[in-house]
Order: C-alpha cells, then structure tokens, then sequence
C-alpha cells in the first residue's frame, strides 16, 4: 500500500477506499449489465445460476485470504506494539539497576539512560511515524554498555549486581532490536496485488447478476463494495504500525521517563 495514504486521516483515507470501492462497482455495472442482457436476454436465472457459482466459489477463497491476511495484519500490529512496551519496560529496569551502582557511574548511566528514552521518544518514533528508520539511540546504547563494561566490582554484592545489570541490558538490547525490526514490517506487495484484483474480480461477478431494476441492483451492490472497502481499509490501517493516525506511539517510554524513572532514588 503506498505511503502517502498514511499521510490522511482516517476519515479522509476511509472516505478513499470506500468511494473507490463503490466507484469500481458502480462502474462494472454499467460497463457489464448491457453485455450480460446481450448474452442471456431475459434469462436471468440461467445467469444468476452460472455467476452464484462463480460467487460461491471466488468469494469463498478471497474471504479467506483476506480474513488470514486482516488477521496476520492484527497480530504483526499487536507484536510491534509489545515489543515496544518491552522495550520500554527493559530501559525502567535498567535504570533501577544502575541506580545501585557506585558514583560516579551511577549518575552516568541514569543520565544517558534518560537520554536515551529522549531520542526514541523525540527522533525516532517521530521518524517512524513518517516511513523512515532512523537508529539515533544506538550510539547511545552503545555507550550505556561500555560504562556498565567498565565497572570493576569489588565484592561478591558487586559481582552480582554487574551480572545483573548485564542481563538485563542484553534483554533491553534485544527489545530494542524487535522494535526497530517492527518499524519496518509490513505486507508484501504481492499480497497487496493480490487483495486488489480479487476484490476487483468479486465487484464483477457482483456486477454480472441478473437484476431488473437497476436502482436496486446499485444499492445491493453498494452494500458489498462498502463491506469490501471497510474490510481493506482495516488491514491497511494495521499493515504499517507505526504509519498513520492509527500507529503505535511512544506513551510506554513517556510513562517510564515521566512517572516510573522520577520515583526511583
């Protein structure tokens, strides 16, 4: 799906596919309907009874796919989102562990911990929300990793806090490696090929049915292109999780900079 429709409102981008939907229809019918009288005259139950087959049997398949596809479209948004209330999980209780370091690498740590939460919420979700990956954390994690490498315990408490905060580093960095990983996952385009030439073909059969008062064959034809649209404009909106007015945002590190990271002494 082309990124500039994450580019409207929701409103705007519902109104799209829905007028769109409804446009190819209503088009198919005028373009179809004179070709179908030509073909079976007044036969219509001949004509419904060939085209409820091809019905059953393509809507049947491509309710499928899209149904599959919507769902996978859900669960890949709901992955992304967990992988960013993880991440910001991990880097709260990063920041407790390094509290119980020794000066002046306590002070150092929380500081670049801060400092990190700042760049994800401030530079790159702000660019993930316009279709770009932007890495402006990682120097910074790497240095958060090298001032917990220089910390030379001097007792078995030390030790164990070292090991600790080490473990629990390497799962912030691997939360971290999840999100970005998300930020750039969507659906193949082939799929995107696929779902719009079946809607494309179903809008068709739908036009080719045999009704005598055309009024009511658009507004039963309308119906199904409305359902049609609402159905793709749903995986859309859930294709790109961080794209769009329905994207994934960075409240989960705004709670852990703004309310956890605070009461933490």
């Amino acid at each position: 799906m082309p990124e500039w429709i994450y580019s409207l409102p929701n409103w705007l981008t519902l109104l799209l596919f829905t007028g769109v939907s409804l446009g190819t229809c209503w088009g198919l019918i005028r373009l179809l309907r004179p070709l179908m009288e030509r073909w079976f005259k007044d036969d219509h139950e001949s004509r419904n009874g060939i085209i409820d087959i091809l019905v059953a049997g393509t809507g049947l398949f491509y309710g499928l796919l899209l149904g599959l596809i919507a769902v996978g479209a859900y669960t890949n948004y709901s992955n992304a989102d967990d992988a960013v209330s993880r991440e910001a999980n991990a880097a709260g209780v990063l920041y407790r562990d390094v509290s119980n370091f020794p000066e002046p690498q306590r002070s150092e740590l929380r500081a670049d911990i801060s400092h990190y939460i700042e760049v994800v919420i401030n530079q790159e979700f702000p660019s993930a929300h316009q279709g770009k990956l932007l890495a402006a954390a990682t120097p910074v994690a790497t240095k958060i990793q090298n001032e917990i490498a220089s910390f030379a315990p001097t007792s078995f408490a030390g030790a164990a806090l070292d090991n600790e905060t080490f473990h629990q580093f390497s799962n912030f960095i691997d939360d971290r490696n999840q999100r970005l990983n998300k930020m750039t996952s969507s659906l193949p385009r082939t799929l995107w090929f696929v779902l719009i030439v079946g809607a494309v073909i179903n809008l068709a059969l739908i036009a080719m049915l045999g009704v005598r008062k055309i009024g009511a064959h658009l507004v039963l034809s309308g119906i199904f292109a409305v359902f049609l649209s609402l159905m793709l404009f749903l995986t859309a909106n859930l294709d790109h999780p961080f794209l769009g007015e329905f994207s994934i945002s960075s409240d989960a590190f705004g709670t852990i900079r703004n309310i956890v990271i605070p009461q933490i002494r």
